[in-house]
């Protein structure tokens, strides 16, 4: 057999290894790095009624280190509101363009980040904000109720 035939051959079998589905001790390994990554920053979430509606989402780096938020567009954050039935009633970005650019936001060690956003048709009625980040590698995502009189 020709020697480039068995090279060809054997680059072949290592990609399709590399690239077959995953055993369930790699998803498990997978799975802690990503709940370790996630836990290094948390969130925290404020709604205020009065006079406008107004959400913020604090972002935290809990760690001793600087940590990098990757983003897969321009859209950092995003708000959603529930109502008592679990339907989404309004989302910040609906109607929204980003630029769809790969970027990283370092956040220093301790250091927070806000996002603040308005709901300018807001009506009365008890709601659930879905606070949340869109970063790739350290995902937040907070709940709270609140009522809008």
């Amino acid at each position: 057999m020709d020697k480039r035939l068995v090279i060809a051959l054997l680059a072949v079998a290592a990609v399709v290894y590399a690239c077959g589905p995953r055993t369930h001790a790699a998803e498990r390994t997978a799975q802690r790095h990503d709940a370790n990554a996630s836990a290094a920053v948390v969130g925290k979430v404020d709604v205020t009624t009065a006079p406008v509606v107004t959400f913020l989402l604090e972002v935290t780096n809990k760690t001793g280190k600087v940590v990098e938020l990757t983003f897969p567009s321009a859209q950092t954050h995003d708000f959603a509101v529930l109502d008592a039935g679990g339907r989404e009633v309004w989302r910040w970005s609906r109607g929204e363009m980003f630029t769809q650019v790969l970027r990283n936001e370092p956040l220093g060690r301790g250091a927070s980040v806000t996002y603040s956003e308005t709901w300018p048709e807001a009506r009365p009625g008890t709601y659930t904000l879905v606070a949340s980040t869109n970063s790739s590698n350290h995902p937040v995502e907070e709940r709270t109720s609140f009522t809008v009189r």
